[in-house]
């Protein structure tokens, strides 16, 4: 052999040797000749499960289909999350109903510590779009859309049509709610309250009062028998010590956006970090021509969401891309832009703060340009998936990219995929490779969703909730959940891949402050955040009465750099301080904005834990 004669040359035996040999242990050329796992693969083991005939002996009662994260309901410090799940009835139907589990410190909640949230009629079904504080009572409250079959309502003949309400639960000040505290939302379409269809909804401060707005995306009325078809969006004021529907506040929307756009998937992150969340449309999947993704970009000078200020890219005709997704894969808070091809490859494009998507995206392939500042190519880095690697694999390209987060907690976000009976891990950072470094063992032949619920047992670890029909002793369509944690020990090892920036740049991502100007002065206060050094917890102040705005109502707002409220909350008057308990928060970039009679001040903080 080859090898053999080398060993034999004229240079010093005892090195050559030792050469070959690490050449040959080396953990990434072994795997990756025919398994496109690490060999240190790290398993994320499950700390619980929860299986739907434990409810009830229904069969076909899919358990969490939908999984949908609430945030802080009650206020207890902990993240809460809902599950659907279908009821079934004594006339044989089934009716869909929401289960809202509260966190509980120190361990999951059981399966049957839920709050229902149900419709009497049967055939009836609920479905959460949103949670948010609208009356700016400092307590969360649920947008839901209810539908009844059959609804002959509006001229709707033989239940022609599918028609739904968009109502608002109240949140009782102690994290519950009831059907004798809701608000039905009108339909401006039509005339009344009859919907046919709304598929999302959003929570933001747009008009800067402090107080949560509603943002609702609609696709019609029925009005006389007929539908009126079309795709918009509807946006709700918040007020504070204001309901919908109480006391003469209008249930109608305060701005409608008719040409909104269609795409299934809609998120909200700061993609360019100024500190104003953005609206992310994506239109993707296989089963899509030509997948797009367009952002329509946050300004804090608008009360409405900006709809003359929307970049697309068309990422599929480029770059070959089935899927999209915006994460922090590089470690620097600033949202990159991770494509699946559909060449089964991963592609990653850095992002830079300031950049709007169609920079950080360029031609979709093209070379660095150091003359203009940018050293790095278009995409950064490139892997190819396990079906690449070894054909006996699935192909991960078929499905989407899960946001999980930080999955080894070591500060930035990882790529998650399903392919062959496993979530996959991909770790990037620095190191960029097609080995497989953690995963997920799903005792299923497919997802049927997957969501990082946040901190729900005040570990100030995340949990991960996914859910899958089940088998092997439990009803096929009773369905389960399994609860997962962060792995820290997935391996950090394997081909090194030059940052697009240096190594120890840490926080890239500065939020701006904006402040509105009145038409008879400006109106300017500051926030300084300090940390507490007995506690590691940090002091917000600010002055209670600003230059400009007289004696005003305060409100204080905590968001992720995902666009997640942490904490809304109404000031005392007079208060000038507030201590932000950080203990059990991950590490990463924070907004904190607050509020003094409509002059909003937004700074960056970044918490290392």
């Amino acid at each position: 052999m080859n090898r053999g004669k080398n060993i034999t040359g004229r240079e010093p035996c005892y090195w050559r040797l030792v050469t070959v040999l690490f050449v040959l242990s080396s953990p990434l050329l072994l795997a990756q000749e025919g398994d496109p796992r690490h060999t240190h693969w790290q398993e994320i083991l499950p700390y619980g499960t929860m299986y739907g005939d434990a409810l009830d002996s229904c069969d076909h009662c899919a358990f969490a289909g939908g999984i949908t994260p609430l945030g802080d309901i009650d206020n207890s410090g902990t993240q809460d999350f809902a599950f659907s799940r279908g009821l079934p009835l004594a006339d044989g139907e089934v009716n869909s109903i929401q289960l809202i589990y509260k966190g509980v410190p120190g361990r999951l909640p059981k399966i049957t510590e839920y709050q229902p949230l149900q419709l009497v009629e049967s055939g009836s079904h609920i479905a959460i779009l949103a949670a948010g504080d609208w009356d700016g009572d400092g307590w969360r409250d649920l947008c839901v859309e209810i539908e009844l079959d059959g609804d002959t309502s509006e001229g709707n003949v033989n239940g022609r049509y599918s028609i739904g309400r968009v109502v608002i639960f109240w949140n009782d000040g102690a994290g519950n709610f009831s059907l004798e505290d809701t608000t039905r939302l009108s339909n401006p379409l039509g005339t009344s309250d009859a919907w046919t269809g709304a598929s999302w909804g959003f929570s933001y401060d747009w008009s800067g009062d402090g107080v949560e707005d509603l943002l609702v995306r609609g696709f019609g009325a029925v009005a006389n028998g007929e539908r009126q078809q079309t795709v918009g969006g509807h946006l709700y004021y918040g007020g504070d010590g204001q309901r919908w529907g109480r006391n003469g506040v209008r249930t109608i929307p305060a701005w409608e956006w008719s040409g909104m756009p269609s795409h299934r998937i809609v998120q909200m992150k700061d993609q360019n970090c100024d500190g104003a969340l953005d609206l992310i449309f994506m239109n993707q999947g296989v089963a899509i021509e030509e997948p797009t993704l367009t952002i329509c970009y946050g300004n804090p000078e608008l009360d409405v969401p900006d709809t003359n200020d929307c970049v697309t890219i068309e990422f599929y005709q480029k770059a070959g891309g089935h899927w999209a997704s915006l994460l922090d894969v590089t470690g620097d808070n600033v949202l990159d832009l991770v494509l699946s091809g559909s060449d089964s490859r991963y592609y990653v494009y850095v992002g830079e703060p300031g950049a709007r998507i169609d920079s950080i995206f360029g031609s979709g392939n093209d070379p660095a340009d150091p003359e203009k500042g940018r050293n790095y190519a278009r995409p950064w880095g490139t892997t190819p998936m396990p079906n690449r690697v070894n054909e006996a694999w699935g192909n991960p390209n078929k499905g989407p990219i899960y946001e999980l987060g930080d999955v080894d907690l070591d500060g930035a976000d990882d790529i998650v995929a399903f392919t062959s009976g496993y979530l996959c891990v991909w770790r990037v950072v620095n190191i960029f490779d097609s080995l497989i470094d953690g995963y997920i063992d799903v005792p299923a032949l497919s997802v049927n969703n997957l969501q990082n619920l946040g901190d729900i047992d005040s570990t100030g670890i995340p949990t991960y909730a996914l859910s899958y029909f089940t088998s092997g002793g439990h009803p096929l369509y009773a369905g389960a959940v399994s609860f997962y944690k962060p792995n820290p020990e997935i391996p950090k090892t394997g081909r090194f891949r030059q940052p697009a920036y240096p190594i120890d740049a840490g926080d890239r991502c500065y939020g701006i402050s904006s402040v509105k100007d009145d038409s008879e002065q400006q109106k300017v206060f500051d926030v300084r955040v300090t940390p507490n050094p007995a506690s590691g917890d940090l002091v917000i102040e600010w002055e209670s009465s600003p230059s400009g705005t007289g004696a005003a109502q305060a409100y204080l707002m905590i968001a992720d750099v995902r666009g997640g409220i942490i904490l809304s909350q109404k000031l005392h008057d007079g208060q000038e301080q507030f201590l932000w308990h950080t203990g059990m928060m991950q590490s990463g970039v924070y907004y904190i904005t607050l509020t003094v009679g409509g002059v909003s001040r937004t700074v960056p903080v970044t918490i290392q834990q």
